[in-house]
């Protein structure tokens, strides 16, 4: 969806990580009744959650999020051409 310049992985950028696994793992998922999504640690590899001190973090979303995300934005979204 999106790049900064403050990725983890944008070349040169502040917080440049030689691999995602010094980013902060993340997962997004519903929060209670509501259609809200929270984004949650994933502690599968760091069992105690990211520590704080990650430059960088990636998340897993599922795709009934991802590809609703913008279904409320009217047109065609076009990434401006470069020059």
């Amino acid at each position: 969806m999106a790049t900064t310049h403050k990725s983890g992985c944008f070349p040169g950028g502040v917080n440049k990580v030689a691999s995602g696994d010094q980013c902060a793992q993340l997962f997004t998922d519903k929060m209670g009744d509501s259609s809200n999504c929270g984004l949650l640690a994933d502690t599968r590899k760091a069992q105690n959650g990211p520590k704080g001190k990650e430059r960088c973090g990636r998340a897993s979303i599922p795709d009934v999020q991802y590809s609703g995300a913008f279904q409320r934005v009217p047109g065609t979204v076009v990434a401006p051409a470069r020059q």
